[in-house]
């Protein structure tokens, strides 16, 4: 859980940097942690193997060369070494590479227009066509002014709330899943849920972002 809410006040943060790939996923600790890979490093070293005295002594790594699983039977016939496991186990997906491929169904899906659009249908790559959306290029300069005149009016709260900022944008995930008690081990879906909802609503707002390039109040 998250020890402490407070409004400390840092400095601007820098634009942060592409994240590296991420390694093979593990088990969760559970305590609201995002989708990441395992901290838990499990490394297989070179044992000695046994050999008869006098012998210089064998390094056995894993998986050894001459390993026998199953030793043949009296008719020189061997066990098959697989399992019937027939698919990865879903709980063993990690749930940020989970929710990544979720975002595979959300492209397919799509709505009805109403009429006489009906047979071109809403999907995510066209949502800013619905009534109502805001059409960034088509304010005025004036339209323009008030809102940055309404951003400056709001400075004086900017330090109240960047640590709260700060916090929500490195895991947002995590920071809610603290203060509303839940975990990928006490609620495994609802994490995988929020896990979900966090990297589509990623997905469709860079999506906008670069279909609008709507410049930053600084850049004004």
């Amino acid at each position: 859980m998250i020890s402490s809410i407070g409004t400390a006040d840092p400095g601007d943060p820098g634009d942060p940097g592409d994240p590296g790939d991420p390694g093979d996923p593990g088990g969760s600790t559970g305590g609201g942690r995002t989708g990441r890979s395992s901290p838990v490093v499990r490394p297989i070293g070179i044992s000695p193997a046994i050999r008869p005295a006098g012998d210089p002594i064998p390094g056995i790594q894993w998986p050894p060369a001459d390993l026998d699983i199953e030793p043949p039977d009296g008719l020189g016939h061997h066990r098959p070494v697989r399992t019937h496991i027939g698919e990865f186990p879903r709980r063993a997906w990690d749930p940020g590479l989970y929710a990544t491929a979720v975002v595979g169904e959300l492209v397919r899906v799509s709505a009805p227009r109403p009429p006489p659009h009906q047979n071109n249908r809403y999907r995510w790559h066209n949502i800013d066509t619905l009534p109502g959306w805001p059409d960034w290029g088509a304010l005025t300069d004036e339209q323009v002014d008030d809102e940055l005149r309404r951003l400056i009016e709001l400075i004086e709260f900017r330090s109240g709330v960047m640590a709260e900022a700060l916090a929500e944008r490195s895991g947002i995930v995590t920071y809610y899943s603290g203060l509303l008690m839940f975990s990928q081990s006490s609620h495994p879906r609802t994490y995988d849920l929020a896990q979900i909802g966090a990297t589509v609503a990623h997905f469709i707002a860079m999506h906008y972002k670069r279909k609008s390039a709507r410049p930053r109040p600084s850049q004004l």
